[in-house]
Parts: structure tokens; sequence; C-alpha cells
């Protein structure tokens, strides 16, 4: 955790050293880091992954649920991290738009799981 942190606290400070002369350095050097960081966090997500695994083995649920479910946070984050950099950038409009998507594909993966819960409430019923 000290790395990103030791990572986004001096590509902030470099940026903004960098800003006054050359503004566009300053936004590729923020975009890096921001790759780097968000590399960082993919390798802990594979330990999550891995819990996750475990518990789906030891609960008998349809694994495509959880992998939906999976999927779903992935694109959250992807998003999010896109739409930084976009506002980072200056460009709010792309980042709006790549929040909008985000959310319609979110919605769009989730069809599936709200028709199994659809299907299993009319079975009680």
């Amino acid at each position: 955790m000290w790395k990103v942190s030791l990572i986004g606290v001096i590509a902030v400070i470099l940026c903004l050293l960098i800003k006054q002369v050359r503004p566009e350095l300053s936004s590729m050097l923020s975009i890096t880091a921001g790759i780097i960081i968000f590399f960082y966090s993919l390798a802990c997500i594979s330990s999550v992954l891995s819990f996750i695994k475990t518990v789906v083995d030891m609960i008998p649920i349809d694994n495509f649920y959880i992998y939906e479910l999976i999927k779903m946070l992935g694109v959250t984050y992807v998003a999010e991290f896109a739409e930084n950099i976009c506002k980072d950038a200056g460009y709010q409009a792309v980042a709006c738009q790549i929040e909008i998507f985000a959310k319609l594909t979110i919605v769009i993966m989730s069809v599936p799981i709200i028709n199994s819960i659809i299907m299993i409430v009319e079975e009680l019923g």
C-alpha cells in the first residue's frame, strides 16, 4: 500500500511542478501514474479472485452468477479509472459518456440475474 501511495504523491507533486511549464506533460505523467497504480491494483485482485473461487466451490450456487457479479465489479473499476483520467485531462464530457456507458453495461449484464430472481419468485408463489 505504501508503494502505491508514494507513487501517487510523487506523481502529484511532479505534476504540480511541471504543470506551470508544460501542462501537456503534466497530464501524461498523471495518466502514467494512474496506469502504474492500476496494475498494482490488478495484483491485489488476483488474491481476492482466488478467495472468491474458494467460496464459490463451497456454496451450491451456479458459478455464472458469481462470475457475472465479478465482471460487473470489474466494469465499475475500469470505468471509474478511465473516467478519472478523462476528468484529469479536462474532458468531462467524455468522462460522463464513459460513466453512462458503464451503467448501461451493468444493467445489460444484470438482466440474466434479475430474470433468474423473477423465476425463483414465481416458483415460490
